[in-house]
């Protein structure tokens, strides 16, 4: 459950992890007068299947006017935690991992503010200290509006069923 919103318009301070039904239910239908986040909402699940096939996606934080109740947001802001080992393994489907890593595509593509942190394992402690503070710094940036009040991040697992796609029990081709 998404709960309701402060009387900044924001969502309230912490991680909230709804489904992904919850959250097509608060953002497109609750706020059905927007001309806007439909479209939005559909171009966004595109890019979270892309991602999602890729095998490499662990979690997402989802921010910005989008998650509040503005009524026409342009955009949806996120970050994608990335298994940059495997990542790293990607042949075949790199290129479409580079597209989905640019935010200059994202945002023509998906209208997605995107962007992605590199995951690393803790044996690798500097890689992983940079990890942690790339973590620390996006969970700053997207835990306050621009007026600096706090607010709530949506969270999504690509690791259980948050998005059910498909995609990694039958493997699925998405780009079908």
């Amino acid at each position: 459950m998404i709960p309701e919103f402060d009387q900044n318009g924001n969502l309230p301070v912490g991680f909230i992890r709804p489904t992904i039904g919850e959250f097509k239910e608060r953002f497109v239908v609750e706020l059905g007068g927007s001309g806007t986040r439909g479209d939005i909402f559909s171009m966004y699940l595109d890019y979270c299947k892309k991602m999602d096939y890729l095998e490499v996606a662990v979690k997402q934080w989802v921010d910005g006017s989008y998650i509040t109740n503005k009524e026409n947001p342009s955009d949806i802001d996120l970050v994608t935690h990335i298994d940059v080992l495997k990542a790293n393994k990607l042949t075949e489907l790199h290129e479409d991992y580079k597209k989905l890593s640019d935010n200059t595509h994202c945002k023509s593509q998906y209208r997605c503010d995107a962007y992605v942190i590199p995951i690393y394992p803790k044996e690798l402690s500097d890689e992983h200290r940079i990890y942690k503070k790339s973590e620390e710094y996006w969970s700053k940036w997207f835990g306050q509006d621009r007026a600096g009040n706090p607010k709530g991040i949506v969270e999504f697992s690509f690791l259980n069923d948050d998005f059910e796609f498909g995609g990694r029990e039958n493997g699925g081709n998405i780009y079908d």
